[in-house]
């Protein structure tokens, strides 16, 4: 089954919103209308009254499928719904629908801007493309290959140039380390004019030139790192670890590359998550249960948080950022 996610505020939902999903059904086989519950948005209507004029406007109103539309909240990341419902679609600016194809190794654009969607298809992007990222300006889409190494990239702004591929040694390749994690496309960080992202079976965070999409340093860092995350200010990135190295935070200077400070939090450090102007930290260290909050300008421990077994941190304020 093909399901898409289509997230919003919906306060209210408009005809615009019905426009899409009526578009929408006609490409997917199932849509997931998720209205976003987040404090930090000051929206007209609650949310279980912004549900309400939903299923309303949608079942009694226009008599849409109720077997093909589901209608939800939800106070994650977008991406975490896609893999809730096992969909791989990303929503991009203008109404547009990208994502990646992993049997058939294509990436498709589906745009519903106009009065009919319009679907643009790429073909021989790469062997099994499994996981995908739009870059916060969304202009590129990247997916990531499971079948080869290297990555697809997409220039959004300019589709006609097609699918190009780039780092062509991403990936295991022939790397004598063993790789107890893949890390995800989301686990990159994008800061200035660079690209910071996990090497693959090494010791090191390599950086790439957004510019010409060639890598341009490498980074020693403490094991093989998963997440690659950069404040919201871009002036430092905060990475973790896969096991067994996992009890560790490194931070590195954006401009310089170089070390500004190791700490261990505890055993099993899995998730980061920057508060919305980046003044803390808050970090799950899953097998201390707790989830530990630092002040990101001195890298100091300012509280903890008693939670079980804690994983994924997401604030609801990424909800309405473009990319992951």
């Amino acid at each position: 089954m093909r399901t898409a996610i289509y997230p919003g505020t919906f306060d209210p939902i408009t005809l615009g919103h019905v426009d899409v999903i009526q578009k929408s059904l006609k490409l997917f086989d199932k849509i997931v209308v998720a209205a976003t519950n987040t404090k930090n948005k000051n929206c007209f209507f609650q949310i279980d009254k912004r549900i309400e004029i939903i299923k309303k406007s949608l079942f009694s109103d226009l008599k849409f499928n109720k077997k093909k539309i589901s209608v939800i909240s939800f106070n994650t990341l977008t991406i975490n719904l896609c893999k809730k419902y096992n969909s791989s679609v990303i929503v991009s600016p203008g109404q547009k629908f990208v994502f990646s194809l992993f049997d058939s190794n294509e990436i498709w654009i589906a745009d519903f801007s106009q009065a009919e969607m319009k679907l643009t298809k790429f073909s021989d992007i790469g062997a099994y493309p499994y996981d995908g990222l739009i870059s916060p300006d969304g202009r590129y889409y990247i997916a990531g290959l499971f079948g080869e190494d290297g990555l697809a990239l997409l220039d959004l702004w300019h589709t006609e140039q097609g699918v190009r591929r780039i780092l062509p040694n991403y990936g295991k390749g022939d790397a004598k380390l063993p790789v107890y994690k893949m890390p995800h496309l989301e686990g990159w960080a994008m800061a200035g004019d660079y690209a910071f992202l996990p090497a693959v079976g090494k010791h090191s965070v390599l950086v790439v030139d957004t510019k010409t999409w060639l890598q341009v340093a490498e980074i020693p860092a403490h094991s093989q790192p998963i997440f690659v995350m950069a404040q919201p200010d871009n002036r430092q990135i905060w990475v973790n670890f896969a096991f067994p190295d996992n009890n560790t935070i490194q931070v590195f200077n954006t401009e310089t590359f170089a070390l500004v400070k190791n700490l261990t939090p505890g055993p099993a450090v899995l998730h980061m998550e920057f508060t919305p102007r980046g003044e803390n930290v808050w970090i799950s260290v899953r097998d201390s249960n707790e989830v530990h909050v630092y002040d990101t300008a001195t890298q100091t421990l300012i509280d903890k948080l008693s939670v079980k077994s804690p994983s994924g941190i997401f604030f609801t304020s990424r909800a309405h950022q473009i990319g992951l």
